[in-house]
């Protein structure tokens, strides 16, 4: 069960828009590495020399945080897309309302 979910981890994709070097937790070393090679996986940077098994800690993590953060923006998106929505649905209601009100007078 490990050794799959270290396989896992070590499939991960990292999108080509990352900025190592604004990732303060890996070293100076392995910002410019990382940067260089460009890996598309989390194996592929581990694999580079310089590249410590606590920078590819430090790379899952951010990659993690991210993606959290992403999809909290998406929810959120969508939460306000959808009560938009609602009131404008809601707003023709009361319009309609109003108008058949008016008209039976």
């Amino acid at each position: 069960a490990q050794v799959a979910k270290v396989a896992g981890k070590m499939n991960k994709q990292i999108p080509p828009s990352v900025d190592y070097g604004k990732i303060t937790t890996l070293r100076m070393e392995a910002r410019e590495k990382l940067q260089k090679m460009k890996p598309a996986t989390v194996g592929q940077a581990s694999r580079i020399g310089g590249v410590t098994p606590a920078d590819v800690s430090s790379l899952l993590v951010h990659l993690e945080v991210g993606s959290r953060k992403s999809s909290r923006a998406d929810e959120r998106a969508a939460t306000k897309a959808t009560r938009k929505k609602e009131a404008g649905e809601e707003m023709e209601a009361r319009e309609a309302e109003a108008e058949r009100a008016e008209s039976s007078r």
